[in-house]
């Protein structure tokens, strides 16, 4: 075995949505916290100890269940808007992680809290490592999509932060441009393998095209619209859940979306659901302004399907390997009707996994995560 991997660590990730995916209570979950699920399932199966900081109130068997520790954060309630993070926030951060007393500190997704994560893990001396969630997060994009004041304190959390890990090639150059010094690493998403349905669904079983995701602005709901309203002879299916406070875009895009008669709505759908209606599509379309590294792809991928993409197409996953299309609206009528008029399934459906298991099994990616935070830089 691995040298690296011999030596047991303690790894704590910071995330505020674990609860939703370990209950499945219908709350829209994101990529970032699936990401860091199954980060800490590799983790935890190779022997590691892992535990997830989230809100107070969450019941601790609900970690014990999984083989992770629940590590109670803050009240997200509690204390004067605008204040609190200063006062009771911050306090109630460092007791929490200070008492798990963690090798590695691991945070996603841009905000105050990755600012936040990087000065506690500077007070108490241990290492903090970001995981990209986005593109937008290592371009001028991000600035132009929150606050000024959210945009420095997560600026001033990426410099003080020893280690990154970045989803794709993109945004590895990015950052090592930046931060020449700073030790950046580029990982893949893990998925767990084992939950594929084993077996594959034949063409004349597939009878519409699947939108998987959260409803919301830069998932590009108004680009579906139209691709809709222009192929009236093609059957979509989409899934997903409205956010709190989404933009008025996306809700107007979804009023018409409701309104098509070639469009069916299924709701929030659990994990497994997932799979299931990935199993009966002809393919996954994506049509994303900007991504890290879609879940949703690896969920296709595992059942089966291919997927279409509209330019979304991380470390040439769908050019180079073969794994869908990537396309644009303009031309995307073609691949609905040559991409599918003969598709092989059977033979895609194996492709598809063996690809899956060689770069992306959740034991795989979690120990080449440990080997990088082990090995000395530059790596």
């Amino acid at each position: 075995m691995n040298e690296f991997v011999e030596r047991k660590k303690r790894y704590l990730f910071i995330d505020f949505d674990i609860h939703n995916l370990l209950t499945a209570n219908g709350r829209p979950v994101g990529g970032s916290c699936l990401r860091q699920y199954y980060f800490g399932l590799g983790l935890r199966e190779q022997g590691h100890e892992v535990g997830y900081l989230t809100h107070m109130g969450i019941d601790s068997a609900l970690g014990e269940k999984s083989g992770f520790t629940i590590v109670p954060g803050f009240d997200p309630i509690w204390g004067i808007r605008c204040l609190r993070w200063l006062y009771y926030r911050f306090p109630r951060l460092i007791y929490a992680v200070r008492g798990y007393n963690p090798d590695y500190v691991i945070q996603t997704s841009s905000g105050n809290i990755t600012g936040l994560i990087a000065m506690i893990c500077k007070i108490l001396s241990i290492t903090f490592v970001h995981l990209i969630a986005s593109d937008i997060d290592v371009d001028h994009r991000l600035k132009q999509k929150t606050s000024r004041f959210q945009y420095q304190v997560y600026r001033w959390g990426l410099w003080n932060c020893p280690v990154i890990v970045c989803q794709n090639q993109y945004q590895a150059e990015c950052l090592r441009k930046r931060f020449p010094e700073k030790k950046i690493g580029l990982l893949p998403n893990p998925i767990q393998i084992s939950e594929t349905i084993s077996k594959h669904n034949p063409a004349e079983h597939r009878s519409f095209f699947a939108w998987v995701g959260n409803f919301r602005s830069i998932k590009n709901l108004q680009r579906l619209l139209r691709i809709v309203k222009k192929h009236q002879d093609v059957h979509f299916v989409v899934a997903g859940k409205r956010i709190e406070n989404s933009d008025s875009m996306t809700d107007s895009a979804l009023r018409d979306l409701e309104k098509c008669r070639n469009v069916n709505f299924t709701g929030y759908l659990s994990r497994s659901e997932v799979f299931e209606l990935l199993a009966r599509a002809k393919a996954l379309l994506n049509t994303s302004d900007a991504e890290g590294f879609p879940n949703t792809y690896l969920e296709a991928l595992l059942a089966g399907t291919p997927v279409i993409s509209l330019g979304i197409d991380p470390n040439s996953l769908l050019s180079r390997h073969e794994m869908g299309f990537v396309t644009t609206e303009a031309e995307i009528g073609k691949v609905f009707i040559d991409g599918f008029t003969s598709f092989d399934y059977e033979s895609f459906h194996w492709k598809a996994l063996e690809y899956l298991r060689k770069n992306h099994d959740h034991r795989l990616i979690a120990r080449k995560l440990c080997e990088f935070l082990e090995s000395p830089y530059p790596v």
